[in-house]
């Protein structure tokens, strides 16, 4: 019996990597309305990043894991301990079991040689004549190739959901979907919170701004330091929110609500 859900190896040097998708793995909850099929699992998590030449011990934490996962980037193929896990779990278990992470590089040029395999399959053309053709099968592989920090980010997101459904055996577009609902759902009640903060603290310094008008100095620091304050709200509010358009409606009333209120004191305060 499997003591761990997945291993996840890589080369020494991509090790942050494989450290990274551990710590996003192992962090994932899945949404409530979803149940774990019995004896299956993601959380249970062991990394092998050391790159061990590969022995007995090695071969018996090979068979401790459901799933093996590699990090492939072009070191991966010039990594002997590394093509060596890949050729024993490729030959002891199903294709299915293995997770092939593109971190870095082409296909063609970061996957270990055994990832790939080539089959030859019959295909019926339309006038029902049959040929053979020759086709590469690859196991189930996650992307995470970026441009950019942010895009970066939110690759790593979607494919730790991605590769937490296939490890349960649930169908990626309904995981996905679900965890697209929570989180929208998730940014809207921070998107109202922070909306409520933004109005108290429009007329908390509003009230002391207008309390203190006797006191000359005072009241200028109060209500520049109001205005200061809710100016940045202002121009920082709408960008965090940016890529969700329900909670970017939302907001931009706030924030045109108030800045009625700063131009209200401000006229006041002359």
């Amino acid at each position: 019996m499997e003591q761990y859900d997945i291993c996840i190896s890589s080369t020494i040097q991509d090790r942050a990597i494989a450290q990274l998708l551990a710590q996003k793995l192992g962090a994932y909850r899945l949404p409530r309305d979803v149940r774990i099929p019995e004896g299956r699992d993601y959380r249970r998590i062991l990394l092998d990043t050391d790159e061990k030449p590969f022995d007995d011990d090695v071969r018996e934490m090979l068979n401790s894991c459901r799933f093996l996962m590699m990090i492939c980037t072009p070191r991966t193929p010039k990594s002997e301990a590394m093509c060596r896990r890949m050729e024993y779990y490729k030959r002891t278990y199903v294709g299915e079991n293995i997770i092939g992470v593109l971190a870095e590089g082409e296909p063609q040029d970061s996957f270990p040689p055994h990832f790939v395999e080539v089959k030859t399959v019959r295909r019926i053309l339309p006038d029902m004549t049959v040929v053979e053709r020759e086709e590469t099968v690859e196991s189930v592989a996650a992307d995470l190739r970026s441009d950019t920090p942010r895009q970066a980010r939110q690759r790593l997101q979607y494919e730790v959901v991605r590769i937490v459904a296939s490890m349960l055996e649930l169908h990626p577009d309904e995981l996905v979907n679900r965890q697209e609902r929570r989180r929208r759902n998730r940014m809207y009640r921070t998107a109202a919170a922070v909306s409520a903060v933004l109005l108290a603290a429009s007329g908390v310094f509003g009230y002391y701004g207008l309390s203190a008008k006797r006191a000359g100095d005072i009241y200028a620091r109060q209500t520049a330091l109001g205005q200061q304050t809710a100016s940045r709200l202002l121009e920082e509010l709408p960008a965090a929110f940016a890529d969700i358009p329900a909670a970017q409606e939302e907001i931009g009333q706030v924030v045109d609500e108030v800045s009625q209120t700063l131009e209200r004191l401000t006229r006041e305060g002359r």
